[in-house]
C-alpha cells in the first residue's frame, strides 16, 4: 500500500500512478477525465471531492499524476485516495487497482 505524507497545506509532490491491466500492459488514458474522491478512514468516514490537478504524463502507457491542492491537505488525518476515470467513448472499462493511494496530513507543529 502507497502511503503519501503531506503537512497541512502541501501541494507538492504530485502522486504518481501507471494504470495497468491484469496481464500487465498499459492502459490508454488519452482523453479520459479523472475525479478524486478523498476518504478519511476513521470514523464517520466521510467523503469529498479532491480539487487537485489531474496531469495524464504518458497517456500511453497509463501514466498520471495528481497534484494535490491546499484544501485537500487541509484537514489532519489519514486518507484513502478513489480515482474515478471516465473513458472516452461508449465503452466503459473497469480495472482491478490492487494497492489503494493512501494520504497521511499532519499538522508541522
Amino acid at each position: 500500500m502507497a502511503e503519501h505524507r503531506y503537512y497541512k497545506g502541501d501541494t507538492y509532490p504530485p502522486i504518481a500512478y501507471k494504470l495497468i491491466y491484469e496481464n500487465h500492459q498499459p492502459v490508454d488514458i488519452r482523453g479520459c477525465t479523472f475525479e478524486m474522491k478523498i476518504k478519511d478512514t476513521q470514523p464517520p468516514a466521510t467523503v469529498r471531492t479532491g480539487t487537485g490537478i489531474f496531469q495524464i504524463s504518458n497517456g500511453l502507457e497509463g501514466r498520471f499524476g495528481y497534484y494535490p491542492s491546499a484544501e485537500d491537505t487541509q484537514i489532519e488525518g489519514r486518507f484513502e485516495f478513489i480515482i474515478h476515470i471516465t473513458f472516452p467513448g461508449p465503452s466503459a472499462e473497469a480495472f482491478h487497482i490492487p494497492d489503494p493511494l493512501n494520504m497521511v496530513v499532519q499538522s508541522l507543529a
